[in-house]
């Protein structure tokens, strides 16, 4: 018996999976040890600068251009000082003097799929969103989510003034 007739058409269909499998991307990626990349994708919505708490933890503080420039800060979180640096950052926003109620806070939350609002011990209302950075995330979908960021704080802007006092 011959078998050569049988592997032929069977490594042409081998050949023909393995065209069809998608190809590793080499992204270029950021993750939690990228403090200077974030800090520059940061700078292109706005201004920033890397700053250190003082547990030594990274921290950016930063503002969106626009109209009006909005002030947030970057907080990083699951930090270890090596590779693979913070596993998460969180976006966060703070308005001072704003009367708001929770009422007012879960109409922003139930309306908007990202950034929650609350209002904190201190009775100042935030705006946070949380991105994982564990296994890197690529530069062009964190500079999105800047975009996003940037809008969703302007949007929250315009909501503050038109529900709130102060």
């Amino acid at each position: 018996m011959n078998p050569r007739p049988f592997r032929k058409p069977a490594m042409k269909r081998l050949a023909l999976l393995l065209l069809l499998l998608p190809l590793p991307v080499q992204a270029d990626t950021i993750n939690g040890e990228s403090l200077n990349e974030i800090l520059q994708l940061v700078r292109q919505f706005g201004d920033g600068e890397l700053r250190r708490d003082a547990t030594d933890t990274p921290l950016i503080a930063a503002a969106v251009d626009g109209p009006e420039w909005i002030q947030y800060r970057i907080e990083f979180y699951g930090c270890n000082f090596g590779p693979p640096g913070c596993d998460d950052i969180r976006l966060i926003a703070t308005w001072t003097g704003v009367e708001a109620s929770e009422t007012i806070m879960n109409r922003w939350n139930r309306a908007t799929r990202f950034g929650r609002a609350n209002i904190d011990l201190f009775g100042d209302v935030n705006l946070d969103f949380t991105v994982n950075l564990a296994h890197g995330i690529e530069k062009h979908n964190f500079g999105s989510t800047l975009n996003w960021w940037k809008s969703e704080l302007e949007n929250f802007r315009q909501f503050l003034l038109e529900n709130t006092q102060g």
